[in-house]
């Protein structure tokens, strides 16, 4: 391992060790991100030079190998990645902001007397979501986000000192998610939710470091187990031009199927197939292979277009370009058709647009901007206690650190929109 591998692997021991130890003392969203981002673009990356190179088999028989070498991919990804979490931990506090504890404490206290606000808002959520496959496809992207009042009822209740049904609600939304999941054959979701359920958990009832280690131990055994079964899952309920279809019993067999042989959790196959659905520096690596040898720079373009797709609604703009990150991938890595999930990632999409220099000084505005959002949500929560209970759906986009620009500001657009509406029309503050 020569020094800048080293180097990532540190850096992203030393993450996990800060968010693990800070659980409960502060509200980890962008820390998460920083997490996220370290994992899947560098330390992801690591593993496949070291492990899942050119000269491993299962690597070599799916051509999923980098295709750039460690010096070319670590001297953009990795001060890219530094770049993105200096923005996003700059200090911004252009005003100030009491401490995260005090401002969910207030929350509490606000929120002693509005009990049942989460348990309607999560009533109204699961209405939405079941009405929305029969819904018209300009407005459907709107009403799904008004599914995800499902989860900010959750947080409500969280907060919520008197609510007596936080342990029903929350199997009721772990439910419906799951049967979302099992039915999507995508799990991401899931897991992002959970995530942040489990710091807004731990706000609201502080514990000791064994407990955190436990209950972050059991999110990692979490993750191999969705992911030693979704590989499977997906062949056998996905068919031809990727129509998916769902089947409960063969997702319960598989869970049955790991749990009582967990060394299928562990070995050859399953841990390349966790390595590789971890590592977004491929698909980073490609983006660096193929532009500018074949695509020329787009010199801002996809940032300026996605600045503006996440401005405007799909009702007064019926083409603008659709999240996701299927263009991108047509386009700066040459893929055909398809309608696999996978994308350049906001990484890359630097890359693209102002090659490495100009990438790496990307990331910075790009986690800046976040870093801005999120403490001034925190400062407007002085006089509106209630949005600390928004913070997961406003920023839970910014955690698909495999995505792109569109995805991730237009998930924050989109909520920061549906909560101003709730205050606006409903008052739920």
């Amino acid at each position: 391992m020569v020094w800048y591998e080293a180097c990532a692997t540190a850096i992203t021991c030393f993450s996990l060790l800060h968010f693990v130890t800070h659980l409960g003392k502060r509200i980890l969203i962008l820390e998460l991100i920083i997490v996220l981002a370290l994992l899947q673009w560098l330390f992801s990356a690591v593993i496949t030079y070291e492990v899942f190179n050119r000269h491993n088999n299962l690597a070599s028989l799916w051509v999923t190998f980098m295709t750039v070498t460690p010096e070319v991919y670590f001297s953009f990804a990795l001060p890219g990645t530094l770049l993105l979490i200096l923005g996003l931990i700059f200090p911004v506090n252009w005003k100030p902001i009491p401490s995260h504890q005090a401002l969910v404490a207030q929350t509490q206290n606000y929120l002693k007397d509005r009990s049942s606000i989460g348990i309607w808002m999560s009533a109204i959520g699961v209405s939405v979501f079941f009405l929305v496959p029969y819904t018209p496809f300009v407005i459907r992207a709107i009403l799904a986000f008004f599914s995800q009042l499902l989860y900010v009822g959750l947080f409500y209740v969280l907060l919520s000192p008197t609510t007596k049904y936080k342990n029903i609600q929350l199997v009721f939304v772990l439910s419906i998610t799951l049967i979302n999941s099992v039915m999507t054959g995508m799990y991401g979701e899931i897991l992002f939710w959970g995530a942040l359920y489990i710091i807004m958990y731990f706000m609201q009832y502080p514990t000791s470091l064994v407990k955190k280690i436990l209950v972050f131990s059991f999110g990692l055994l979490a993750i191999l187990l969705i992911q030693s079964i979704k590989q499977e899952y997906r062949e056998a309920t996905w068919s031809s031009g990727y129509v998916r279809s769902s089947d409960f019993g063969l997702f319960g067999s598989l869970i049955a199927d790991r749990i009582s042989n967990p060394s299928h959790l562990v070995d050859d196959e399953a841990l390349f197939n966790i390595s590789m659905r971890a590592n977004q520096g491929l698909l980073i690596a490609n983006t660096l292979n193929y532009v500018p040898k074949y695509e020329p720079f787009a010199h801002g373009e996809t940032i300026l277009t996605s600045v503006a797709a996440a401005a405007v609604p799909r009702l007064l703009w019926p083409n603008k370009p659709e999240a996701g990150g299927k263009a991108n991938v047509q386009r700066f890595l040459g893929a055909e058709d398809t309608e696999i999930s996978f994308n350049i990632s906001p990484l890359g999409e630097g890359y693209v647009n102002f090659g490495k220099v100009g990438g790496v000084i990307f990331m910075f505005f790009y986690g800046l901007f976040f870093n801005w959002a999120f403490r001034y949500c925190l400062f407007l929560s002085s006089k509106y206690p209630s949005i600390i209970a928004w913070l997961p759906l406003l920023f839970v986009g910014t955690l698909g650190v495999e995505t792109d620009l569109l995805t991730t500001l237009g998930s924050l657009i989109k909520a920061a929109m549906l909560l101003g509406s709730c205050f606006g029309f409903a008052g739920f503050f």
